[in-house]
């Protein structure tokens, strides 16, 4: 895992180059929405519809990010079945920061989830790093923060994998967390892209960790309306029994902004 760290930091600073220069946002606020989905037919049916809204404010001083998501499927496990609905899931975080410098900044985060489809009643993180964006420009970004966090899980069973965690419905750890995010325009071209992740470990025991990637990739279509891919992973060590630890799944659809893709604030 420390190998796979090392060479997704160093992939990630070739991506977005070496040169940091803080800039003032013409326009500090900027709004975001999107909603992708999928659909199979045939033997097997099934939809998937996910929506996300993205809030910012960012200038030289501090600022804040708000990231609410919403995801619903639709399954048909046999043939002209009308299809059922499971795995609601739904999020809401808050991360304001205040810059210390050019590149140091403090990062908070508050985060609320809860998961139908992993038997999460609901789920509660707070907490505060120390970060620093080696990259911020007006065409790219990128932040990485290192931080202590307080989770508290209430689980929809009491039985949980693997054998060494107790049988419970609410489970309070403490986490240490790496975060980052990060957002980039290609010049002279309607592409552009964002990612947002993290890794949370409890420090009392290495294997009860948790880890996230939320990553889109926009074409511009036309003025603020932009084609999406969108990829959505991740993997908790600690389920209830029968959940698998890990999801992943990609979607499609059209996201809009109000600062067009693609097109420098410039």
């Amino acid at each position: 895992m420390k190998l796979l760290s090392l060479r997704t930091c160093a992939v990630l600073l070739l991506m977005f180059g070496a040169t940091a220069q803080a800039q003032e946002r013409k326009e500090p606020f900027r709004a975001m929405a999107s909603a992708t989905g999928s659909y199979v037919t045939g033997n097997l049916g099934q939809a998937q519809v996910q929506a996300m809204v993205n809030l910012s404010k960012s200038t030289k001083k501090a600022g804040y990010d708000v990231i609410g998501s919403a995801f619903r499927m639709w399954l048909r496990p046999i043939p002209d079945e009308p299809l059922l609905r499971i795995g609601d899931t739904a999020a809401i975080t808050a991360l304001p920061f205040w810059y210390l410098g050019n590149k140091p900044f403090v990062l908070g985060t508050a985060r609320y989830e809860r998961s139908q489809l992993r038997g999460i009643s609901g789920r509660v993180n707070g907490g505060a790093a120390l970060g620093v964006a080696p990259v911020r420009q007006e065409e790219k970004l990128l932040r990485v923060a290192l931080g202590a966090q307080v989770e508290r899980t209430a689980y929809a069973v009491p039985d949980l994998s693997p054998s060494w965690v107790d049988s419970t419905t609410t489970r309070l750890v403490p986490r240490v967390t790496l975060q980052s995010n990060g957002w980039m325009r290609l010049p002279g071209t309607r592409l552009s892209g964002r990612y947002v992740g993290g890794l949370l470990v409890n420090p009392t025991k290495a294997a009860d960790y948790r880890w996230f990637l939320d990553a889109s990739a926009d074409v511009k279509i036309a003025k603020q309306w932009s084609f999406r891919l969108a990829f959505n992973g991740l993997h908790d060590a600690v389920n209830p029994v029968g959940v698998m630890p890990s999801d992943m799944r990609t979607t499609a659809g059209f996201a809009w902004s109000n600062k067009p893709p693609g097109k420098s604030p410039n």
